[in-house]
């Protein structure tokens, strides 16, 4: 495959596919050549896949120093994946540090190195080959590679595939495909003139070297024979050092140029003398008087003085440099991003050093050497290596980062390294031969990229075409010919017979082997999509030794995994045939699986035409019938109930008794609990009601006293415009017979009563006007007056306010109570004959009988309900049939949002478990269906649950005594009211009875909504107990009975398809169902101190895909991690792995696990600061982090796998959660009262 066309992502799919199936105590070995690619690879895999303990081995480890097989176990201690060079695993295979049987599958980068005495081929060959020949298990091989061959000779090919034992393979029919992602360089010769280096002027460092080497090797010739055999020794060591100096210097002085060589020289002599302060580490090929003797050399012949007057600036440069330059700098407004490819080491440092002080290049090249990571290993250098010493080891990270522009390097970057932005490659030494000129090509990676290569103008160029052409037939021999695409094609024109047919009787409905594959196009683009998952069909082809092609499909991963693959049932000539085959036989199997309905398309489709779901949609209001128990005569028989209305210790004037009242009513009442009248802030009276009992029908003057008694009640505290009591009453009071009761009905002159105490009401003007409570007698014959409360519900207490005045209810009033008084003259005021606490009872009676016709509907709606719910508490069920519109002390909104989780919970659990082969769309998309306001409205039709809702406010001020002719027979009602009172009933069973008691009410309300056994056992399977699985289950807090529900949960929709491990999107549906569950149950718990807004504000709050996220990272644990101290060979590391990191996706989704780890951390500190101790939600602090769906989704499949693991008990769910910290969360929001509104203000600053 082509450099830049995926090789690393193969790889990185193979490891995954192996990882799922191979023994945990296994491991995979990647070997690539170089260092620095090796430590590419292994972050690009440790990134891919976080969950598996990743282990890279190099040089620079001091590998060669463990020399003891503990050191080797502690390394390598839970490492799934190691990455190496080819030379470390083979000296551990060597002396018996690994073992082969250990390895799983074994990777080659850049496979074309394994031949004759290379490291790979040494594995190969001394180890694999002998294993295999014994019979026992070798690993899997793997090699990648964009260029097959080491030299010119393709022959090697094969003898490449005979030592890894593999066969070469290229992408053949999609190749043109692949290309299309693949950006070749435009290629170019660079030619470059001849510098006359015998007419030119040596440099004058380069001069003074020079006479200091003549000068050596006279004076040793000239003193020969009297030296010692050790002083011999000493020269000839100083004068062979003298001559590789030189010639080194006057190669540079040829190459770069008189001011390079005179760096060189002059760099060499400082360093030289600066070791042993600034290269500590250091350590030379010479002895230390032999360093002595060179630099008082170079000091006699004052070298480095004469290096100093050169030029800085590198102006004396080579014609080869000047080529270079022109080409780097060829287009001045491009970004430059490239590599030069240099032979030997010391011209990278050097010409990187050139290249950034040369005038031309005026700032715009910032470059930097890399000559590969065997310069720090600890080998002992050369004085002509010392400028090439310095700290190069992040030259590569540096450059990747932007930080360098231009990275001058030898051939150690020539394979595999990767950096996207690159678009300038140049090989300023003619690469030795055909793979050099390949992979030095692939390094080029952005789509408009220039690849130059330096020739001198007298060279042949035809060097260079032969590689071409060489390159040509390297691919050809891959892909067996050019000329056999053509022929592909020409078979994949032809059209072969098929009689496949898929026939549904019922319908009529047919599809045969040609129209299959469209329709399963369709059918795969109808399933909800993940953004990081491709929903079309993956089809694969195989070919059999007779050139017969099978093909096979594989579907989404949202598919059931036994329907999500299938095979062509015969081999065919073409692709296109065999294509068709796989499709339609793919389409049977989801027919087959009941995904599809009898007119053979996907079964969502007809749901809601089959169901009548559009055309039975009710209408925003509609007129249901009421129910009135005052209007519901039965017979003869009358029923009297005793009503009680005690007063609070503190009134106007001395203590009252309690006042008993006996109502009268055409039919049996219930008895109502305790209800509470409200007079204003500080005075409430208790109102208690006996049994009813029956009664014969009152004669007609009793019933006449009746009506007058409750029309004078009704008529004492309002004026005159209330006063029409002319129709037959249905309710009818009259005083106990321990009562008082005197009223003659006339008004007196209030001057009458002067002095006196009052305890009845006063009127202003005539008898028809507004009554008022009288408060004291004013000077000048005036009098003191209030006006009755302007209260249209006595039964809602009224909350203290700042500035308003509270009632005092001494004799003397207060001045804020005087300003709220009126003064009247006694000559206009008249006295009524009821008294004040008669009159407060007919004040009362509105919520009295209000209360009582409330009860009366619960009691009625339970026994209907008793027979197929266990739904006894009347409070319960009176809050769920009281919309908010009527005022009550309590409505159905706090039980509407409890029933709301409870009703998406079973209904979840339930379609779940009977539809085992639904995707997660399918899910979704029916409960929908079934739970929304249409559905759930008409189940309140159907039952006639309507008549039972309370949606009338109590008006005091309006209200009229109920009559035969006040009585309505409907009322509008919205149909969001109906389903929410559903919903509602639903929450008050639960809270009273449990799931068992919802599910027999969602039985009653949805009866399409199948209620069988609703919770199954986990059934118990052995699965492979791998170190991620036992580390996931330590952190979750919960052992797998069914590790394959772990499996499943722990598997992204872009990883699926490559394992058959089904995704996690049905465990996800299930997951949330759960989650919303378990907040329903903590707000539960404080049901009675918050409201429905603040409970909806904070389920928000707590089910937040971005607080989710930010628990699935912030879950963590640390372990030991085996590490080599290189000084004291101990193992000492300590790691820390959250729950994101065990989430199995697709190498392309790694950036988005990667980049959320990475704004997990910069910042977690604000999110805690503000979970922990901010008086706000942490909303924008956590839209920040910004942490990507999928990482709550993986919190919810969890949730859904412990829930289906433990048998369906959501108790199960609780250990998981604690451990999220979401129930710590919850009580701290909800204990201190912790603002949970998504403000827009937080939402914009987020963004920002």
């Amino acid at each position: 495959m082509d450099t830049g066309s995926g090789k690393t992502q193969v790889a990185m799919l193979r490891i995954q596919a192996e990882l799922d199936r191979c023994a945990a105590e296994q491991r995979i070995w990647f070997l690539a050549p170089s260092v620095d690619l090796c430590i590419q690879q292994h972050d690009t895999l440790r990134q891919a896949m976080p969950a598996y303990k990743m282990r890279l081995l190099t040089g620079q480890d001091n590998v060669d120093k463990w020399s003891e097989l503990r050191i080797w176990d502690a390394a390598l201690n839970q490492a799934r994946v190691v990455v190496s060079t080819h030379a470390v695993l083979a000296d551990a295979l060597r002396h018996g540090f690994v073992r082969l049987t250990s390895l799983a599958l074994l990777i080659f980068d850049e496979a074309h190195h394994c031949i004759k005495k290379h490291p790979a081929n040494i594995i190969m060959k001394n180890f694999y080959h002998e294993l295999k020949a014994t019979g026992a298990n070798v690993p899997y091989i793997l090699g990648l590679s964009a260029s097959l061959v080491m030299s010119s000779n393709l022959s090697s090919v094969s003898k490449i595939e005979a030592n890894l034992d593999s066969v070469s393979v290229t992408p053949r029919i999609q190749r043109e495909d692949l290309m299309r992602h693949v950006f070749r360089p435009e290629c170019r010769i660079l030619r470059y003139g001849i510098d006359n280096v015998q007419d030119e002027p040596a440099s004058k460092g380069l001069q003074a070297l020079h006479r200091a080497l003549i000068q050596h090797v006279s004076r040793s010739v000239a003193f020969a024979e009297p030296e010692t055999s050790m002083r011999n020794e000493k020269g000839d060591v100083v004068q062979r050092t003298l001559k590789r100096f030189y010639e080194l210097a006057m190669h540079i002085f040829v190459e770069l140029g008189a001011s390079a060589a005179d760096f060189f020289i002059r760099e060499t002599i400082v360093f030289l003398r600066t070791k042993s302060s600034s290269f500590q580490d250091l350590q030379l090929d010479l002895k230390d008087s032999i360093v002595d003797t060179l630099l008082a050399m170079f000091c006699n012949a004052r070298i480095e003085q004469a290096c100093q007057q050169e030029d800085v600036h590198f102006s004396k440069i080579s014609a080869k440099v000047q080529c270079l330059l022109d080409y780097l700098l060829q287009n001045p407004g491009d970004e430059i991003c490239g590599i030069v490819f240099v032979e030997r080491r010391v011209v990278a440092s050097v010409l990187s050093s050139l290249l950034n002080n040369h005038p031309a290049a005026n700032g715009k090249l910032r470059c930097i050497p890399s000559v590969g990571g065997s310069s720090f290993s600890g080998r002992k250098f050369a004085i002509t290596e010392l400028v090439d010493c310095r700290p190069q080891k992040q030259a590569l990270g540096t450059f990747r980062r932007g930080l360098a522009n231009i990275i001058v390097a030898t051939s150690v970057l020539e394979e595999g390294i990767d950096v996207q932005a690159c678009n300038l490659v140049a090989c300023f030494d003619v690469p030795a031969n055909l793979k050099s000129y390949i992979q030095r090509r692939g390094r080029a990676r952005h789509q408009h990229s220039r690849y130059g290569i330096l020739l001198e103008v007298r060279a042949d160029q035809s060097k260079v075409a032969k590689w071409k052409e060489l390159e040509d037939e390297l691919t050809a021999l891959c892909q067996e010919e050019r000329e056999q695409a053509d022929v592909y094609r020409c078979i994949e024109a032809e059209d072969e017979a098929m009689d496949y047919v898929l026939r549904v009787e019922s319908t009529g409905a047919t599809l045969d082997a040609d129209s299959t594959l469209q329709q399963l196009h369709h059918f795969c683009q109808r399933l909800l999509r993940d953004p990081y998952a491709d929903p079309r069909p993956e089809f694969a082809f195989h070919e059999d030794e007779n050139g017969l092609i099978r093909g096979s499909v594989t579907l989404p991963s949202s598919i059931p995994t036994h329907a999500r693959y299938a095979s062509s049932k015969r081999t065919w000539r073409t692709e296109k045939a065999a294509q068709k085959d796989a499709a339609f036989h793919a389409y049977l199997a989801l027919f087959e699986a009941g995904l599809l309905n009898k007119h053979l398309l996907p079964i969502c489709q007809e749901w809601n035409v089959n169901e009548g779901l559009e055309e039975r949609a009710p209408p925003a209001r509609l007129q249901i019938e009421i129910l009135d128990p005052w209007d519901q005569a039965t017979g003869e028989d009358w029923h009297k109930l005793e009503i009680q209305i005690t007063p609070s210790d503190s009134l106007w004037f001395e203590h009252e008794p309690p006042i008993h009242v006996i109502l009268n009513t055409h039919r049996q009442t219930s008895t109502p609990p305790t209800l509470k009248l409200y007079w204003d802030g500080q005075i409430s009276f208790e109102t208690r009601f006996g049994q009813s009992t029956p009664c014969r029908r009152p004669s007609l003057p009793t019933l006449r006293k009746m009506h007058s008694f409750t029309s004078e009640l009704y008529r004492a505290p309002r004026s005159e415009r209330h006063w029409q009591v002319d129709a037959e009453l249905l309710t009818l009071f009259e005083p106990s017979k321990d009562e008082s009761w005197s009223s003659d009905g006339v008004a007196r002159p209030a001057d009458q009563f002067c002095g006196k105490q009052l305890k009845t009401l006063l009127r202003v003007g005539t008898r028809d006007s507004a009554p008022y409570l009288f408060r004291q007698w004013a000077q000048h014959g005036g009098v003191v007056c209030k006006r009755l409360p302007k209260r249209r519900n006595f039964s809602i207490a009224l909350q203290p306010k700042l500035g308003v005045e509270q009632v005092n209810t001494t004799a003397t009033p207060s001045p804020a109570q005087q300003q709220r008084t009126e003064t009247f003259a006694l000559h206009d005021c008249t006295v009524d004959s009821v008294t004040v606490p008669w009159a407060r009872v007919g004040l009362f009676m509105p919520d009295i009988l209000q209360h009582i016709h409330d009860y009366t509907l619960v009691d009625e709606l339970r026994a209907k309900l008793s027979c197929d719910v266990s739904l006894h508490n009347r409070d319960y069920i009176r809050s769920a049939v009281t919309a908010p519109s009527a005022q009550r002390s309590s409505n159905y909104q706090r039980l509407e949002f409890l029933g709301d989780c409870v009703l998406k919970y079973v209904t979840s659990c339930q379609l779940f478990n009977t539809h085992p082969n639904w995707p997660e769309g399918y899910l979704s998309q029916r409960r929908s269906l079934l739970i929304c306001n249409a559905t759930l409205a008409c189940a309140a039709i159907r039952t006639g649950l309507g008549r039972y809702i309370i949606c009338d406010p109590i008006d005091c001020r309006q209200w009229t005594l109920p009559s035969t002719t006040s009585t309505k027979h409907s009322r509008a009602v919205s149909s969001k009211t109906l389903a929410d009172v559903v919903e509602a009933l639903i929450g008050a069973a639960w809270l009273e009875a449990g799931t068992e008691a919802a599910i027999r009410c969602i039985g009653l309300f949805l009866p399409a909504l199948p209620i069988p056994m609703l919770f199954h056992e986990s059934t118990p399977t052995k699965g492979k107990c791998s170190g991620k699985r036992v580390q996931v289950e330590a952190l979750i807090g919960h052992q797998f009975t069914n590790p394959d529900l772990l499996s499943q949960a722990l598997t992204h929709p872009s990883y699926a398809h490559v394992s058959r491990t089904e995704s996690y999107e049905r465990l996800e549906y299930l997951g949330d169902a759960v989650l919303d569950m378990l907040v329903a149950e903590m707000l539960a718990a404080h049901i009675d101190k918050l409201t429905q807004g603040r409970m909806t504000q904070i389920k928000a709050a707590l089910v937040n895909a971005d607080l989710l996220g930010y628990f699935c990272f912030d879950l963590r644990f640390a372990g030991n991690h085996p590490a080599i101290n290189t000084a004291t060979g101990e193992v000492q590391e300590t790691y820390e792995r959250s729950l994101a990191d065990y989430l199995a996706f697709h190498p392309d989704v790694a950036s988005v696990h990667r980049d959320a780890s990475a704004r997990y951390y910069e910042f977690r500190r604000a999110a805690k600061q503000g979970l922990e101790h901010g008086v706000c939600h942490a909303w924008a602090e956590l839209r920040q982090m910004g942490i990507n769906k999928m990482f709550s989704d993986l919190v919810e499949s969890i949730l859904g796998a412990i829930f289906l693991d433990s048998g369906q008990e959501i108790s199960a769910c609780r250990p998981f959660a604690q451990r999220l910290g979401l129930y710590q969360y919850a009580n701290r929001v909800i204990d201190k009262q912790v603002d949970v509104v998504a403000r827009e203000a937080l939402t914009e600053s987020s963004h920002s």
